[in-house]
């Protein structure tokens, strides 16, 4: 995938945009993301959870995905507080700071493999259903 610091740090910090439409619903979408989440080679799981998907590691949530409809944005919500930046040197804050990192990358590939599948970029309409088997 290729996106610049800038772009990252604008979805990490403002959300990915996205659009959902009659076959790529954000129920769909969610149930790709969690299995993505759930099934690949990683530390973390997920659960879907009132229109949220909290992303742990052990039994830590780690961040929580939910979608601002206004915005049309997936947005990436961290659990890491003031009490966490003021030992910022300590492992466990450089640990939780990794995690975040890691789940916010998997996010945006995610997000950008499903784009480029999904949408045709020079007539912007949809190319694929990518859950064929999902009704």
């Amino acid at each position: 995938m290729n996106f610049s610091k800038e772009q990252f740090i604008e979805w990490t910090t403002k959300g990915y945009p996205l659009v959902f439409n009659d076959k790529i619903t954000q129920t769909k979408f969610f149930d790709s993301l969690n299995d993505y989440i759930n099934f690949n080679d990683n530390d973390f799981y997920s659960e879907i959870e009132a229109g949220l998907i909290n992303v742990y590691k052990d039994s830590e949530i780690i961040a929580s995905i939910t979608y601002d409809e206004l915005k049309e944005r997936l947005v990436i919500l961290t659990l890491i507080n003031t009490e966490d930046s003021i030992t910022a040197e300590s492992d466990v804050f450089l640990l939780k700071q990794k995690d975040l990192g890691d789940i916010c990358l998997g996010i945006i590939t995610f997000c950008q493999c499903m784009d480029e599948y999904v949408f045709d970029k020079k007539t912007n309409k949809q190319k694929y259903d990518p859950w064929p088997l999902t009704k």
